[in-house]
């Protein structure tokens, strides 16, 4: 995410028509990047905003993974139920026939 966000960072810069972020940062050191941005406060704050939007963007894709998951999960409760009314029907009438 990390590197995304420089990206995002350094396109919005130059097409804002400022620097470019020169400095370049390893993809799995967050620490080294983000310390970078901190000479510039600019840059930094660019990042921290795209960070935010990353994060609520995160988010929403999760929660949709989630109900969808979810709205899965119920229909097969449903159909699991049906399935089990049908066989205790079944079994109802069965048991009846012997009596």
């Amino acid at each position: 995410m990390s590197l995304l966000l420089r990206r995002l960072t350094n396109c919005h810069h130059l097409n804002s028509g400022l620097s470019g972020l020169v400095v370049e940062c390893p993809e799995d050191d967050i620490q080294a990047c983000t310390q970078s941005l901190g000479k510039n406060v600019m840059a930094y704050h660019s990042y921290t905003q795209f960070l935010n939007h990353i994060d609520n963007i995160c988010f929403y894709i999760q929660r949709d993974h989630f109900e969808e998951s979810t709205e899965k999960a119920v229909h097969s409760l449903y159909t699991a139920a049906i399935a089990t009314t049908g066989q205790l029907n079944f079994l109802h009438r069965e048991v009846i026939m012997r009596i």
